[in-house]
């Protein structure tokens, strides 16, 4: 299955603190990838690491930050979206033996194991991977905002991922696919990341 595991991670423009979710398992179930390194699953799908704060802050959460223009990158999720635990009802044991069988120690419940699940789930804001592609576009287009190494490629990894993707054959568009912006533009960001020898792209 996939779980995500949640942690404290703070904004380090704002010092707004958010939870940031990280795979703890994956499934795999339906797994395809394709040339260029994109790949999608029924139960998991790629995402990027960097998150966007409304303060206009693009950040890794265990790394470096850059101050942009951008406000609306990440989708931010309240804490009042918490799913309510579904209650368990057990039928009371009926005779002797079911009373005597019902005081063995015994496998959590299921209601018990939902409780757990209760409990791990974030009691602050939830920042999900910055899904605006023409928002990291503008980034990676603003003069203003110097990028380190790392994180040049993260975004221009990305684009060229969404770049590609209404030519996957697929019946759906898996998130925005940002500007409408050429094939000069396209090819221009696929030299940046042959130059950086980038090449493997997952």
């Amino acid at each position: 299955m996939t779980r995500t595991i949640y942690r404290d991670v703070s904004c380090p423009c704002c010092e707004r603190v958010y939870a940031v979710g990280f795979y703890a398992s994956v499934n795999l179930s339906g797994w395809k990838q394709w040339p260029d390194g994109w790949g999608y699953g029924d139960l998991h799908h790629l995402h990027t690491e960097l998150r966007g704060c409304p303060c206009g802050a693009l950040f890794w959460p265990n790394g470096s930050w850059f101050q942009t223009n951008e406000t609306d990158l990440s989708v931010i999720t309240e804490p009042d979206a918490e799913p309510k635990p579904v209650e368990e009802t057990e039928p009371k044991p009926n005779g002797w033996f079911a009373r005597w069988r019902s005081k063995k120690p015994r496998r959590d419940s299921l209601s018990d194991m939902l409780k757990r699940i209760s409990d791990q789930w974030p009691k602050i804001p939830v920042i999900h991977p910055v899904d605006d592609m023409a928002g990291l576009y503008r980034v990676l287009c603003d003069g203003n905002v110097v990028l380190d190494h790392e994180t040049e490629l993260e975004i221009r990894k990305w684009l060229w991922w969404t770049w590609n993707h209404p030519s996957r054959g697929l019946d759906f568009v898996p998130g925005d696919v940002g500007l409408d912006v050429s094939e000069e533009v396209k090819e221009a960001n696929l030299a940046r990341l042959n130059l950086f020898q980038f090449t493997d792209l997952y």
